[in-house]
């Protein structure tokens, strides 16, 4: 009985925090969203009128182009890292990607290990 309370207990703590993790990136998507829709609608509605009432060197505003639409760029990247932190690489099993030797010599040790406390 005990065991069994105690694998619910941790099987529940595991759904918990599953949910906490999926939960925030969905909130960090959210302010991706948002916050990009800002800043392009900065560039499209504020940047643009800005820029076309000043003489500005054209390498400066290609520049500063460049810039603003870095930022939807590279943020999008960390959020799909995010995602594929979140929902495939944080509860994959790697063992399937460890090298037979390695497994061997890990079971080898343990095996070792196990016989010298039998001594």
């Amino acid at each position: 009985m005990e065991t069994t309370s105690i694998e619910n207990n941790h099987k529940l703590a595991y759904a918990k925090q599953r949910v906490l993790e999926i939960k925030n990136f969905y909130k960090h998507l959210g302010t991706f969203l948002k916050l990009n829709f800002l800043v392009l609608l900065f560039k499209i509605q504020v940047f643009d009128r800005f820029i076309g009432d000043m003489d500005l060197d054209t390498k400066f505003v290609y520049w500063l182009e460049w810039n603003i639409y870095s930022i939807p760029i590279i943020w999008g990247v960390v959020v799909a890292f995010h995602a594929l932190y979140v929902f495939v690489l944080k509860y994959k099993d790697w063992s399937v990607f460890k090298p037979k030797f390695l497994k061997n010599w890990e079971q080898e040790r343990i095996n070792e290990i196990l016989r010298r406390n039998d001594h």
